[in-house]
């Protein structure tokens, strides 16, 4: 005959992550050999398993897991006479702070402000429902050449009062966890400055990104698309071709609507008397520029990428060409839950 399972199987989640599992031996305990114990974790379709003996330790077995996680876990007795039925338990473990920096953050900016815009953490990295993201930005001095480096790594969790990382004053917005695009507002024409986001749960604010540096633009330019974004401001404002001649070609007042499996763009002509040679749009879901989506001449003013995934995030870029000058638009956006 099968070996009788074992008796009041309880687990209990300590904390965010571990577990403490402890049960009786089963009725005849003198069959029992082992107990496989087997760790399921629902959120990834992953398995773990191990063996243990027949009595568990008198404090309970502890096993290390995730934060909120959800977790299937498996006693099953084995002996010379084969296995027994599984006890099996379900849990969620607690949330904790998020242990990832958000990902693809970028900055585009403008005369008096810039645009920030990132996406979430990985899934195994937000431990939690994300509730807001956490900004921190500083104008750096103009005398000095300060890089990302010099402003130091990734910022440990939970150093949201921390501002010793750098010098000078240190500003502090928060969002809601919805939102991944930000304006900074009341910021000086001209001038470098350094952000950087961080996501935050229940229990408090993860890890920071690194520091993005930025620069602001002359007093005359106007930033415009709420989704803009821009990983190549640097070049702009110090590459072969003056700026004011790379803004003179680019589209305005950019869009993007997400369809269901894809994304339609539009624009306004950046004016009455410059019509660009054509307009060159990439896309990607991981990286700006994985794909082209396709060539259109200048005197266009809409384009629709197509056959895109549902549910899904996309990095578009729009580069308007004219004359052998090449001006780029970022933006992002999602297509519609395919359900």
């Amino acid at each position: 005959p099968s070996p009788d399972p074992v008796r009041s199987f309880r687990v209990l989640a300590t904390n965010s992550t571990d577990l403490q599992i402890s049960w009786d031996p089963p009725a005849a305990a003198s069959d029992c050999l082992v107990v496989l114990l087997q760790l399921r974790d629902l959120t990834l379709q992953s398995d773990r398993q191990f063996n243990a003996t027949c009595s568990p330790p008198a404090e309970g077995l502890r096993l290390r897991v995730h934060p909120h996680r959800r977790y299937r876990l498996l006693a099953t007795v084995l002996s010379d006479f084969g296995q027994s039925r599984p006890a099996m338990l379900s849990l969620r473990t607690p949330s904790a702070r998020p242990n990832r920096s958000p990902s693809n953050f970028t900055a585009v900016g403008a005369s008096s402000g810039a645009q920030l815009t990132w996406l979430p953490p990985p899934l195994p990295g937000r431990n939690g429902l994300l509730v807001g993201y956490r900004i921190r930005y500083r104008e750096l001095p103009a005398e000095s050449d300060v890089s990302a480096t010099a402003l130091g790594e990734d910022a440990d969790i939970g150093d949201d009062d921390d501002e010793s990382i750098v010098d000078g004053a240190v500003y502090k917005v928060t969002v809601p966890g919805d939102q991944l695009t930000h304006r900074l507002a009341g910021l000086k024409p001209l001038r470098r400055y350094a952000a950087q986001v961080a996501a935050r749960t229940v229990n408090g604010t993860g890890r920071f990104t690194r520091w993005l540096v930025f620069s602001t633009l002359p007093g005359a330019y106007r930033l415009r698309p709420a989704r803009l974004r821009d990983q190549n401001t640097e070049s702009q404002l110090h590459g072969d071709v003056p700026l004011p001649e790379k803004i003179r070609i680019r589209p305005k007042d950019v869009t993007a609507i997400g369809k269901r499996d894809s994304i339609l763009l539009s624009w306004t002509r950046p004016s009455a008397l410059v019509i660009p040679d054509k307009y060159v749009i990439y896309y990607g879901s991981q990286l700006p520029k994985e794909r082209l989506a396709g060539e259109i001449s200048g005197d266009q003013d809409a384009y629709q990428i197509r056959n895109l995934v549902p549910n899904q995030y996309y990095f578009i870029t729009i580069v308007a060409i004219k004359d052998g000058v090449q001006a780029e638009t970022p933006l992002h956006e999602k297509t519609q839950s395919g359900t």
